[in-house]
């Protein structure tokens, strides 16, 4: 189920996701960003900056300097969708390596799959795709645009993604044979509006951030300046791919799996696509796991969001994690079950080890912690700031009780300014803040 409320006219929006059958009513929050001179106050990795035509450089500067990395055409077809595709993308990017053209449409739709892992299988894969084209209803005008997106995708999963080093590549020349638990996957799927078409290698050393780069480069510069003319350029064939196409898919499980995709607009020739304004989605994350417990970390620059989700009972450090150059930190302690904030003790010291670090941010803290909070805070020689609260509001006749975040703004804690409170299902009335929690807050203001 889904509750949005879209104002174009707003600088950032609200809306409330709820996934019912994968995360246990879990609220999942998503945020647009429209103004380019508005501060962000929220998570980056949470937001969508939606476009209104902004070219593919104006896209990829935006991303560089505010992290905020899914972009969205306003006068995309089926918009609404494309926001619910972002929220799922942030919130459960493991579900776009397991069931991707289901979550690109959010429906079953017709798919097709070529296994390869050998460079000298190109053409075979390339053939047979070509072939399947000619089946679907308006894809004509693009087979070239699908094919030639096609040979840089595979080119990409043999020749770039086994390797860590972003700029190392193999002469394509030469032959390469993958493992056969290493064999990579290229899909296509499509329904009666659009082609979507990914690679799937498992290996995960794809660096989202120098992909950005390089094609900022490719566009600096150009194409011809931009390759090595004695091997292959990682990054290039992807700048090929984008322009190609209608929307760019980037989805990375950081030494585990890596989706690279784009879609096409059936109905449309292969110079309206090329023309056309781009959406870009990316995600680049790593899963840690202790017992029952499991961290999710996101990277982007200097900045390091770790999402914690489980019961965190056990003691666990983040000692093996190397954070060099790591200067702000926020912890997403929405998914965490523990009734107490020992995880968050024990690992001080490390955060305290971090040389660059300057601020750690406490993000949708339980008030049922936030004494608990305050504590370690005074105690600590760096900076922890509270950022927002997971709040219980209630049914004022007790029909229901749920939790809803608050965002805390420099001195104060008060309810996002687009954000609609709910009202009760069974009455319609307004719920309102518990009292219990308006003391609570109360005293973390005074203090």
């Amino acid at each position: 189920m889904s509750n949005m409320n879209f104002k174009m006219g707003d600088h950032i929006f609200r809306a409330e996701f709820s996934f019912d059958e994968i995360s246990n009513s879990i609220s999942l929050p998503l945020y647009k960003v429209k103004s380019d001179s508005q501060p962000i106050r929220h998570l980056a990795e949470e937001c969508v900056k939606v476009l209104e035509g902004e070219t593919i450089p104006q896209c990829l500067d935006y991303m560089e300097k505010t992290r905020v990395w899914n972009m969205v055409q306003s006068d995309s077809r089926q918009f609404e969708d494309r926001l619910l595709l972002v929220a799922r993308l942030i919130h459960h990017p493991e579900s776009f390596l397991k069931w991707p053209s289901q979550e690109v449409f959010n429906s079953i739709v017709v798919e097709k799959k070529w296994e390869f892992r050998t460079s000298t299988e190109k053409m075979r894969v390339l053939n047979s795709l070509r072939n399947y084209l000619g089946s679907i209803a308006g894809a004509k005008a693009i087979v070239e645009s699908v094919v030639l997106a096609a040979d840089e995708l595979f080119t990409n999963a043999i020749y770039n993604a086994p390797f860590v080093d972003a700029n190392y590549t193999l002469d394509r020349a030469t032959v390469v044979v993958l493992d056969s638990e290493k064999s990579a996957q290229l899909l296509i799927a499509h329904d009666h509006e659009r082609i979507f078409l990914a690679c799937l290698d498992e290996f995960g050393t794809l660096n989202c951030e120098a992909l950005i780069k390089t094609v900022q480069n490719c566009l600096k510069i150009g194409v011809s300046k931009s390759i090595n003319l004695d091997v292959g350029g990682a990054g290039i064939g992807i700048f090929r791919v984008v322009d190609l196409s209608s929307e760019f898919f980037a989805v990375v499980e950081k030494e585990n799996r890596t989706l690279v995709g784009c879609s096409f607009l059936l109905g449309k020739s292969s110079k309206q696509i090329r023309l056309s304004p781009k959406s870009f989605y990316f995600q680049i994350f790593q899963n840690i796991e202790f017992n029952s417990s499991k961290v999710r970390l996101e990277r982007r620059g200097n900045n390091l969001l770790l999402r914690f989700i489980g019961n965190f009972t056990e003691p666990w450090t983040l000692d093996q994690l190397d954070l060099d150059g790591v200067d702000e930190i926020s912890l997403d302690l929405r998914q965490m079950e523990s009734s107490n904030l020992n995880f968050l003790a024990q690992n001080l010291k490390f955060f305290q080890k971090l040389k660059n670090l300057k601020c750690v941010y406490l993000e949708y803290l339980k008030t049922a912690n936030l004494d608990e909070a305050l504590q370690i805070i005074e105690e600590v020689p760096f900076s922890i700031e509270i950022r927002s609260l997971y709040v219980p509001i209630s049914c004022p006749k007790g029909h229901l009780t749920k939790k809803v975040p608050f965002f805390r703004s420099l001195e104060k804690i008060e309810f996002d300014r687009n954000f609609k409170v709910p009202q009760c299902p069974k009455c319609n009335d307004t719920m309102v803040i518990v009292e219990s929690t308006k003391r609570i807050i109360a005293k973390a203001d005074r203090s």
